[in-house]
């Protein structure tokens, strides 16, 4: 068996929230040597400088008509973060793969990426992939991704803000769930701690919690915004064949500002699934 990796070219999302494709808009073909995808590792960077009090907050889609029941697979990846004032850097989290294992049968398939900010940025990213091919068997079930369509806006209290509902059709078990944190307006001094959580009578067990990556903030009137990573979970849970997720983050430390939240998890389309109230 060989497995290899190639590349989506990156592309330019614009400053706004639209859905782009990126691979120059064009769909990115998988050769017919290769018997299925088996990860895809989003990347991005500022096509200009990062401004302070806004961050970096992607959601990035697979997507074929060339295949059917591919999807969802919308995965939102490791934020960047504006700084304070004029701040000397930038912290990018380390990119990191998603496993998909998509089969496509040794045919010349289409598939197509998509970028989508979750909050506009006055300095466009690009944002491209690697795709991990191989032309063997694919390491497991397919894997589905899915998230709320927005992000949410939390209070500055110590107290659970409540998130965008989560819906999971035709899945049997979640394997994992993880938070994305967006900081806004930066408060010198003030790091962030929480935790989040999901929530429904469709998953066995009822509720599932994961810490926050803490994030740390500086001292000074031009500091900068410290998150090397993001804190991914896996998980177990058995799930009923439609299972609607409320998700919450709870801010542990008062905030003088509020900044942005949304939680993704993943599911597979096979095994037992729970069946209870």
């Amino acid at each position: 068996m060989t497995i290899w990796t190639d590349i989506v070219l990156s592309s330019s999302g614009g400053t706004g929230v639209a859905k782009t494709r990126v691979n120059n808009d064009q769909p990115f073909v998988v050769p017919a040597i290769a018997s299925g995808v088996l990860e895809i590792t989003p990347y991005q960077a500022a096509t200009a400088a990062y401004t302070a009090a806004q961050s970096a907050l992607t959601k990035f889609h697979m997507e074929s008509n060339s295949l059917s029941g591919i999807g969802p697979k919308r995965i939102v990846f490791g934020a960047t973060h504006g700084g304070l004032g004029t701040f000397a850097g930038v912290m990018v989290p380390v990119i990191k793969g998603w496993p998909v294992n998509v089969m496509t049968n040794r045919a010349n398939v289409n598939v197509d990426f998509y970028t989508e900010s979750q909050v506009a940025n006055t300095a466009a990213f690009r944002t491209g992939a690697e795709v991990l091919l191989s032309d063997g068997p694919m390491g497991g079930l397919q894997e589905y991704y899915e998230a709320p369509n927005d992000e949410t806006a939390t209070g500055t209290a110590a107290a659970a803000n409540a998130g965008n509902s989560i819906t999971v059709n035709g899945g049997s078990r979640l394997n994992l769930v993880y938070g994305q944190f967006g900081v806004g307006t930066v408060t010198a001094s003030e790091s962030y701690i929480g935790y989040f959580s999901i929530r429904s009578p469709d998953m066995y067990p009822n509720e599932e919690q994961w810490a926050l990556q803490p994030v740390g903030v500086g001292l000074g009137a031009a500091v900068e915004v410290l998150a090397p990573d993001f804190h991914a979970k896996k998980v177990d849970l058995k799930i009923n064949p439609t299972c609607t997720l409320t998700t919450e983050y709870f801010n542990e430390e008062a905030v003088t500002a509020a900044h942005n939240f949304i939680i993704g998890v993943a599911f597979v389309r096979s095994g037992p699934t729970f069946v209870g109230q």
